[in-house]
C-alpha cells in the first residue's frame, strides 16, 4: 500500500511515502486506520475520484472530495464499493470532516454543512462564509479548525452544525498545512515555517508560545502524549518533544524516506 501504519490506544499514525496512495484520515479518535488505492477504485463514476484532495472515513463509509465535488462511498466489502451520492459543486471542494450525523465540506470560501444520516439523501444545513478561501477541516470535540489563503487558520464553533460562528482567525508565518490539538495546544505543520505551536486557551485569542524549524517542508503532523511526529517531506519523519511548548525540540530523525502525511 505504500504506508507505514504506527499504531496506539487511541489513534493510528499513518506515513505517506508514495502519492499514488490517498490516505483516509480517521473522522475522530479511532483504534485503526487505513489507506486506498483509488486506482484500484478508478470504474467508480467513470473519473469522479480523479484528483481526490482530501477524504475521511468513518466505519464503513468514506466521504471523499475534488475539483468535481463530494463522494459518499460504502466500503462494507472493500473489494466492491458501493457509491451512494455524488454531490456536484461547481467550484470545487478543497476539504472534508465528518462530526457525527454531519459533514463540514470546504468549497472555495465557504464551509458547507450536510446531515449525511442517510447517505444515499443528504440533507443541506446553514454553512459558514469566510474573508478568504479555505482548504483543509479539522474537527476536535466542537471546534473546527480551518486553514485557509494567506496563511490563515480559522476556529469555529460547531457544536450547533445549523448555526456554526467563527472564534477567531490567526496568521501563521508560513502556509499550514496540516494541524494537531492536544489540550490547550494546536500544532500546525507550516511547510517552510517548520513546527509551530500555539495557545488556544482563549479561542477569541490564540497565541504563539513558540515552534521549530525542519529540515524539509513540512506537510503534516499527529501527537502522542508529549511528541509530534511530523512529515517533512525530503526531511522524512521528524519526531519532536514539545513538554515544554516553548522549547520544541527534535529528538529524532528517519530521513530515509519521502514522507508526505502523517
Amino acid at each position: 500500500m505504500g504506508t507505514i501504519a504506527l499504531s496506539h490506544t487511541f489513534k493510528s499514525i499513518l506515513i505517506l511515502l508514495f502519492p499514488a496512495a490517498a490516505i483516509l484520515m480517521p473522522c475522530g479518535l479511532v483504534q485503526t486506520a487505513f489507506a486506498v488505492d483509488f486506482e484500484e477504485i478508478e470504474y467508480l463514476n467513470s473519473g469522479v475520484l480523479t484528483y481526490v484532495t482530501d477524504a475521511c472515513a468513518d466505519g464503513d463509509m468514506v466521504y471523499a472530495v475534488n475539483p468535481h465535488g463530494l463522494l459518499i462511498i460504502n466500503f462494507a466489502s472493500p473489494q466492491y464499493p458501493d457509491t451512494l451520492q455524488f454531490i456536484y459543486m461547481p467550484d470545487g471542494c478543497n476539504g472534508v470532516a465528518k462530526r457525527g450525523d454531519y459533514l463540514y465540506v470546504a468549497v472555495a470560501d465557504s464551509m458547507q454543512v450536510y446531515n449525511v444520516v442517510d447517505p444515499y439523501n443528504p440533507v443541506t444545513a446553514p454553512g459558514l462564509d469566510f474573508e478568504t478561501d479555505i482548504y483543509e477541516i479539522f474537527i476536535a470535540d466542537s471546534l473546527a479548525f480551518i486553514t485557509g489563503s494567506g496563511n490563515s487558520l480559522h476556529i469555529v464553533n460547531v457544536s450547533d452544525p445549523y448555526s456554526p460562528f467563527i472564534y477567531s482567525t490567526y496568521n501563521f508565518p508560513d502556509d499550514p498545512r496540516d494541524v494537531a490539538v492536544t489540550g490547550d495546544y494546536l500544532l500546525a505543520a507550516c511547510s517552510n515555517g517548520g513546527l509551530q505551536i500555539i495557545d488556544i486557551s482563549d479561542l477569541y485569542a490564540p497565541d504563539s508560545v513558540g515552534g521549530t524549524a525542519t529540515i524539509g517542508y513540512c506537510y503534516g503532523v499527529d501527537v502522542i502524549g508529549d511528541y509530534a511526529y511530523l512529515a517533512d517531506q525530503n526531511g522524512g519523519l521528524q519526531i519532536v518533544d514539545f513538554s515544554t511548548p516553548s522549547l520544541p525540540v527534535v529528538i529524532e530523525t528517519y530521513d530515509d524516506k519521502y514522507v508526505m502525511s502523517v
